[in-house]
């Protein structure tokens, strides 16, 4: 935060140098015989000035020698306007060139009227350089810092109109009625939603487009208290469902645009942000992502992003609005534009959100309460009827099995069960609780005419109903768009995401637990500690088991932390033609820890009998019933991941004879995704002594011994390299036919080696029809837009976890051979070309190497 804070300064101090330095600007000018309008382009190009004039009272001036050196700007001015009827007025860094002649001839021996006030944006900040003009004439200023402006308007005018334009917001005429203060509120240009769609190659119009695109503004996913986007896209959008399997914080949702897309590929859409495709912190495989039952608590790609951040999302849906992202897009696109700076004053914005949300509870749920499930015991054995399954010693069947036993006397079993009666454990309060969430975040922006920047920074806290199960997540993000000239533009992007999770260890199942477990047995003693009840069958034992203990002895916390930097260069070459270049690096870590101590009912169950128990030491509960001797167990999935993007592309959009118009948009680009990590299990774990690993000689331990041979580290080394060409061509005649083709290549490390599929292309085509411009529908009032369009396109599906090569993995040793026994673990992709008159399997390879279709007998 300390650094984000630092560059923030320094921009703005170079900032105010900047504008500092451009008042004491010294030029030098030496021009032989060169018109006016050379000489004011010359001023703009050596300084930060620039020149506001009417072409039809500077062409006229011409044939100018001037021969000056180090001189001021005024200095030049005065040079070249002398002996003509033109004069200067410079307000800030805008010089309007005025005909003086014209006034003159205007106003007569008549006084001026002078108009004055102030132009500000929807938030009521200052908008200094705001050009003022009196519509048709040569009479105009601009604003100053604070956003004022005065203006002299001849006497004789009456009906005249005031004209305010700035770049980036809506031009506005205002009439004069009398009043000669007259303050403006502009708009931004509505361009940037309502008729602009961003595919994250172009930007393309609305109307023009012929493909299936929805479009959300982010102001409009501010609701709630969800810290992730797409649990907030659920419901907004028409054709895209968010399924939740859990409503554990920090889950990722199942995310299916027009629904599922593939039998066995992966079918979630892919995540674009600003241009670059994201990828998933950790690999997993489709099979996981596809199931509704598995519940990826990691994360995706996604959760680093600050919803505050985004100014837009953009989801394409069909073939055609996809076929420019090649093979990653057969299940769709969603496209996240983050927000920017904006000219003027800094300015500081706060968002806060605090959610409440109510623990379960057995008001809303049908289930016995202790009395009632003790009337159910009664019944059952008042009419000699069998349990099914031999009960636990707990409760009324244990106090009648002591009984029975003559543990206890006819008197001291019907105090118990009175006792029973009563104690309507809520099961629902001891293992839940209402949890209180809270997110905040901070932005500032601002930015002169060629510095903008725009800096957040955002804090999540969600605890979770369950209790021992919470979600804190950190994000920052700096934009700064320089525009170093007329014709270049530097954009540079800086975001940082880190996240701690907290979870119950996967044996436990709470909600499962609250709903099915008798209330008529209590969670304490009468002294305070945790009752226990016999759960399972131990050796010669009765293991012991108790929910709030086993939340307390074992546990799981998964980190996160990503790092993302871009930089987006934006040169027009010639007018209509653009050149693109993009380079992303982005770095995620993720570390995911589950942890059991001894203390725990998961470990008893591995080592045989209760915590505190001496170990049996016959030879039958050595080899055929303890797994785990001593300590508990310890899972580590620790993964680094690394992208990087480059690209580079044209753009060429020319309008002919006012009615046609071509829009052509070219490039490359290559992409490469690197996954790094080891995943481990390991026994004889003791966390409260320091985390510890005993030492337990598996020579002595069989069952220990077989697991540990079963279970050996995982390293994941998965490399996925990808170059693209793409391009897209759109045709539009009079804003009614609009015919539009996209075509992409992708080569790949993933292809096999067959050379006609390496860059099998991916295309589409598109038409449409805006019948609401035709000359027979312009009379029609009730309706402002209605089109017609069609698509065809041929997608693509590959997923990370497919390789060109046959995978063979090591499995156990053969009896006979004594060789290392392998298993066929994936096929090749493409698929193997089968021939009638050939079989081929895979038999007798000692090998875990990735093998090629020559490896066939």
């Amino acid at each position: 935060m300390m650094k984000f804070f630092m560059l923030f300064m320094l921009l703005t101090v170079l900032q105010v140098n900047a504008v500092v330095k451009s008042q004491e600007t010294l030029l030098s000018v030496n021009v032989t015989r060169v018109s006016l309008v050379e000489v004011l382009k010359m001023i703009e190009s050596k300084s930060d000035y620039t020149c506001l004039y009417s072409h039809e009272d500077v062409v006229k001036v011409d044939n100018l020698t001037v021969e000056l050196k180090n001189v001021t700007v005024q200095e030049i001015l005065e040079v070249c306007l002398k002996g003509t009827r033109l004069g200067y007025k410079i307000v800030d860094q805008t010089i309007v060139i005025r005909n003086l002649s014209e006034m003159e001839q205007r106003n007569g021996e008549a006084k001026q009227r002078t108009i004055t006030g102030r132009v500000t944006d929807k938030s009521g900040g200052p908008l200094p350089g705001v050009t003022v003009m009196l519509k048709g004439l040569s009479v105009g200023t601009a604003t100053d810092v604070n956003g004022s402006y005065k203006l002299a308007i001849p006497q004789g005018e009456k009906d005249f109109v005031l004209q305010f334009s700035f770049v980036g917001m809506k031009t506005q005429e205002v009439k004069y009625v009398g009043k000669d203060t007259i303050n403006v509120v502009l708009e931004e240009e509505v361009n940037t939603m309502d008729e602009v769609i961003i595919t994250g190659y172009q930007r393309i119009d609305k109307r023009k487009n012929a493909s299936s695109v929805i479009s959300v503004k982010g102001s409009e996913l501010q609701e709630g208290a969800a810290i992730s986007i797409d649990n907030m896209l659920q419901g907004k959008l028409a054709g895209v469902n968010i399924i939740n399997p859990t409503s554990t914080p920090g889950a990722a949702p199942k995310v299916r645009i027009r629904g599922a897309s593939s039998i066995s590929g992966n079918r979630e859409p892919v995540w674009v942000v600003d241009g670059i495709i994201l990828e998933d912190p950790v690999p997993i495989s489709a099979e996981e992502l596809n199931s509704l039952d598995n519940v990826n608590l990691i994360g995706n790609a996604i959760a680093s992003i600050n919803p505050e951040d985004i100014d837009r999302i953009d989801v394409l849906k069909d073939a055609s609005a996809t076929a420019i992202y090649g093979v990653k897009a057969a299940n769709g696109v969603i496209v996240i534009t983050t927000k920017k700076g904006k000219y003027g004053k800094p300015t500081v914005h706060y968002s806060g959100n605090v959610g409440i949300s109510l623990r379960p509870s057995y008001n809303n749920l049908n289930r016995m309460n202790s009395k009632e499930r003790i009337d159910v015991s009664k019944e059952i054995e008042e009419r000699g009827l069998t349990f099914g399954i031999k009960p636990s010693n707990i409760g009324y069947e244990g106090a009648l099995y002591d009984l029975y036993a003559k543990r206890i006397t006819q008197e001291q079993f019907v105090d118990r069960v009175y006792d029973l009666e009563k104690v309507n454990t809520d099961w629902y309060d001891e293992l839940f609780r209402t949890d209180v969430s809270h997110k905040h975040s901070l932005s500032i922006s601002g930015g002169s005419e060629f510095v903008n920047y725009y800096f957040s920074a955002g804090y999540a806290n969600t605890n979770a109903v369950v209790k021992g199960s919470d979600v804190e997540n950190y994000n920052a993000l700096l934009k700064l768009n320089l525009e170093l000239s007329k014709r270049l533009n530097v954009g540079l992007s800086l975001r940082a995401y880190a996240a701690t999770k907290k979870y119950l260890h996967g044996s436990i199942d709470p909600y499962g637990y609250a709903y099915n477990t008798s209330r008529a047995i209590p969670a304490y003693n009468e002294d305070g500690s945790y009752l226990f009840y016999n759960k399972t069958e131990g050796y010669e034992t009765i293991l012991n088991y108790n929910i709030l203990n086993e939340r307390d002895n074992t546990g799981r916390k998964i980190k996160n932390q990503t790092i993302d930097f871009m930089v987006d260069v934006n040169y027009k070459i010639l007018s209509g033609l653009t050149f693109s270049g993009v380079f992303s690096l982005s770095k995620a870590n993720t570390k995911d820890s589950e942890w059991a101590n001894e203390k725990s009912y998961y470990i008893a169950d591995l080592r045989g009998v209760n915590y505190g128990d001496e170990l049996p030491t016959d030879r039958n509960f050595v080899e055929t019933r303890c797994r785990l001797p001593y300590g508990g167990e310890l899972k580590n999935d620790n993964t680094l991941s690394s992208t990087y993007t480059v690209r580079a592309g044209f753009n060429y959009f020319k309008r002919l004879h006012e009615t046609h118009e071509i829009d052509v948009n070219v490039g490359s680009e290559a992409r490469s995704v690197k996954y790094d990590g080891i995943s481990t299990v390991q026994r004889g774990y003791l966390p409260d002594r320091g985390k510890k690993f005993v030492a337990i000689n598996a020579a002595e331990w069989p069952l220990y011994n077989e697991w540990l041979m079963a279970n050996p580290d995982v390293v994941v080394d998965r490399l996925t390299n990808v170059v693209s060409f793409y391009g897209t061509f759109t045709y539009t005649y009079d804003d009614r036919y609009t015919a539009n083709f996209n075509i992409r290549t992708d080569g790949s490390n993933k292809f096999g080696q067959d050379k006609s599929t390496k860059f099998l292309p991916v295309w589409s085509a598109a038409v449409r029809w805006n019948i609401h411009n035709e000359v027979f529908f312009r009379n029609v009032q009730w309706m402002n837009l209605l089109a017609l369009k069609g698509s065809y396109g041929v997608q693509g599906n590959v997923h990370s976890d497919q390789t060109p090569d046959l995978i063979v993995s090591m499995s156990g040793m053969d009896d006979v051979s004594k060789e290392y026994m392998s298993s066929l673990n994936k096929l090749q992709n493409p698929y193997l070309k089968w021939e009638k008159t050939k079989s081929y399997k895979v038999s007798s390879i000692n090998s875990i190497y990735p093998l090629v279709s020559d490896s066939r007998t």
